[in-house]
């Protein structure tokens, strides 16, 4: 094959024309390149973590860490620490002083602080960032926190402390208080040589002998030591024990109380000869022990044969004895008059006083010793010449006492006489028992008072001995003669003698009660007869509250009081029947009239309710906002009340005022004529008022308050209401 040689030559002639071409270009762009000015290049920083050099810490930690960051074209801007992967730290750059590569001028050591580090693992590392914006970051560096390792336990001590436990009879005391301190002391590498007892920083005392005692088989030793004649305070109380090595221990603190000693009163009489003219005067003295920083304020009962304020100049029913003062006397000033009259007695006795139910009491609520009545005697001056009969009385049995045949009965008899007693003789049934002429050799003989005897002294006993009584009901009676042949007569005294075989049991209370209450709407009784010849009785009303009345309701009741059931007033059985269609029943109180003389007696009346009602008190607060309510608006309070009382009066004293009588209960007498219907209200604060009664007798104006004896201040007040045509 031919080559056409001018057709290659023309087409190599063409690419070298092309090739020349573009080396021109680029020849052109090379003088043009390097005309212009070169761009610089920034170089990111270097940074490391040069701290901490150690991997494990113990919490709370504190770890430095410390940065090296360096920049080759610039200079470090921020330093950031950071512990896995939460940014703890920035470090700003404060060098000011420019430098050019390597960081030249300016710091390369960043430091930061990381406190109280909790454990864990944590990975660190830290970022440097430059002038221009680059960052870098270091390695990671991995650290460990460990849990905090509590501290190692001290060494066990070469002698260890007792131990003791401080006990005392009791927390309350009465000045001066005996307190009994007893501490239980133990030593376990040892033994216990002393314990030593404390009232706050001040030393009672130091025991260094233990008693031992053996209680069922086990031994106890006790470090006791009795505190004496401690007055009243509050008190701190430790025990501190020490080993025979000298290590001491002391126990938790007992605190206790000594309250002030109980106002103690009592009553002598330091001179009990009177006489008539009021010259020769009789005294007693009525003392306090205890309490003497304040006024006090003693009760008193007079009595005796003689009439306070007709025989003597009138004696008070209380006296103060002023602060600070142990005694105050108590003068007896005979009245002389033309009358010849026995030897008679004043006789005054401490009655308890009324006092607030608080523990302790105050001082003012005084105890009564036991010389709680003296007796003075009034002797007369004019000539006496009539023998007047001895005086004689039963002492023993009382009246009413029961004997299981075959009986023995010891009867004694109190009998005396200004001339003297030759003999006592004594009867059952008007037949003689026998005749005694020796008194017992009673070194307390028992006294007697008398109107129409010449000489008055405490009454010798005679006693006789009754033996083999058969069953039988008996009236005993004792004679006495005096030396001039006068004769005196006891009066008599009702027995019983009964069989072995006991009573029958007593029926079941009923279960239907609906509500019962009782309430005296009479609560004064007398001996004998009124102006218009009748008996002066007592009324309680017994009602039944709600439920059905179609049938009877049988309801029981106790008798107390001071005031003796048969003896005193006709004899109550002690059950009430409120008959079918009625709401109540009434007892009646009739009193045995007798010619001995007596204070006024209690008698009390409570019912026997298996479930008795809720109290419902009606509450006033002025003397007139239910005066119109009439009988009906007390009724409410009469629900509640299952106790009520009365009074039983002689005939031969006058009536009592509103005071204390000697069994708790108070009598509440209006001191006016009133004689209409009322209502008794209490009251605690003056303000507000109670209702606890309705006498809806005329002319019943006494109340007697069985709960008297609840030691809390009481007022009370008659407001009167119509009187109601009918009973409902």
């Amino acid at each position: 094959m031919k080559t056409n040689m001018k057709a290659v030559s023309f087409k190599r002639l063409a690419w070298l024309t092309s090739a020349f071409a573009l080396l021109a270009i680029c020849l052109q762009l090379q003088a043009q390149i390097s005309t212009d000015p070169p761009v610089p290049v920034n170089l990111p920083p270097t940074v490391s973590l040069v701290y901490p050099t150690v991997t494990n810490f113990t919490e709370p930690a504190d770890i430095g860490l410390v940065a090296e960051a360096v920049d080759q074209d610039g200079w470090i801007a921020t330093v950031e620490f950071y512990a896995n992967d939460v940014r703890l730290a920035v470090i700003t750059n404060t060098a000011t002083t420019s430098g050019g590569g390597g960081n030249s001028g300016y710091q390369n050591h960043y430091y930061f602080l990381w406190r109280q580090v909790h454990a864990g693992t944590y990975n660190l590392r830290a970022v440097a960032t430059d002038n221009a914006g680059a960052s870098a970051s270091s390695a990671v560096k991995t650290v460990v926190v460990n849990p905090a390792q509590p501290p190692p336990p001290p060494p066990p001590p070469t002698n260890y402390p007792p131990s003791i436990v401080l006990k005392v009879q009791g927390s309350n005391f009465m000045a001066p208080a005996n307190i009994v301190l007893n501490a239980q002391a133990y030593d376990r590498d040892g033994r216990v040589v002393s314990v030593e007892y404390f009232n706050g920083d001040a030393s009672i005392g130091v025991v260094t002998a233990p008693v031992t005692t053996d209680s069922n088989g086990t031994t106890q030793i006790s470090w006791m030591l009795v505190w004496s004649n401690v007055p009243a305070g509050t008190y701190t109380l430790t025990a501190r024990a020490t080993d025979n090595q000298g290590a001491t221990a002391i126990s938790p603190a007992v605190t206790v109380v000594v309250q002030p000693p109980f106002t103690v009163v009592r009553i002598a009489a330091v001179d009990a000869e009177a006489a008539e003219p009021g010259e020769n005067t009789g005294k007693f003295v009525i003392s306090r022990d205890g309490w003497l920083e304040g006024e006090l304020t003693v009760n008193l009962g007079i009595g005796g044969s003689a009439s306070n304020g007709v025989d003597y100049v009138a004696l008070p029913d209380s006296v103060v004895i002023p602060a600070g003062q142990h005694a105050v006397e108590l003068v007896v000033t005979p009245i002389d008059d033309t009358i010849p009259e026995p030897t008679e007695t004043v006789t005054v006795k401490i009655l308890p006083p009324i006092c607030p139910m608080i523990y302790p009491p105050p001082p003012t609520c005084y105890r009564i010793g036991n010389q709680d009545a003296a007796t003075v005697y009034i002797r007369d001056n004019d000539f006496q010449t009539t023998n007047y009969p001895p005086l004689v009385a039963i002492v023993h049995p009382a009246w009413g006492a029961r004997f299981v045949a075959p009986a023995n009965i010891n009867i004694t008899a109190a009998a005396k006489d200004a001339d003297g007693i030759t003999q006592v003789e004594f009867f059952a049934n008007n037949q003689s028992l026998g005749v005694v002429t020796n008194p017992l050799p009673i070194l307390d003989p028992v006294q007697l008072d008398g109107a129409n005897s010449a000489g008055i002294m405490p009454a010798p006993l005679y006693g006789l001995l009754w033996s083999n009584v058969p069953v039988g009901e008996y009236t005993l009676l004792a004679k006495a003669w005096d030396t001039k042949g006068a004769v005196g007569v006891s009066q008599p005294i009702r027995i019983a003698v009964v069989s072995n075989t006991p009573p029958p049991p007593p029926p079941p209370p009923p279960t239907n009660y609906e509500g019962v209450s009782i309430t005296a709407i009479d609560a004064c009784a007398r001996e004998g007869t009124n102006h218009e010849g009748r008996i002066n009785t007592a009324l309680f009303r017994v009602r039944r509250h709600g439920g059905d009345t179609n049938t009877a309701l049988t309801v029981p009741y106790t008798i107390s009081g001071t005031a003796s059931n048969g003896v005193d007033y006709e004899t109550l059985p002690g059950v009430v029947t409120i008959p079918p269609g009625s709401r109540y029943a009434d007892i009646l109180v009739v009193p045995i009239d007798d010619s001995l003389r007596e204070g006024p007696e209690t008698v009390i009346l409570s019912l026997v309710v298996p479930n008795p009602v809720e109290p419902v008190v009606a509450v006033t607060t002025g003397a007139n906002s239910e005066r119109d309510a009439g009988f009906h608006a007390n009724t409410a309070v009469a629900a509640w009340r299952l106790r009520a009382a009365a009074v039983i009066l002689d005939n031969d004293i006058p009536e009592p005022t509103t005071r204390p009588l000697p069994d708790g209960t108070i009598n509440v007498r209006l001191p006016t004529n009133y004689t209409g219907c009322v209502r008794i209200e209490l009251s605690t604060n003056l303000v507000n008022w109670v209702i606890i009664g309705t006498n809806n007798l005329s002319a019943a104006q006494n109340y007697v308050d069985p709960a008297a004896d609840t030691h809390v201040r009481k007022f009370y007040r008659f407001v009167p209401v119509p009187c109601p045509a009918t009973e409902p």
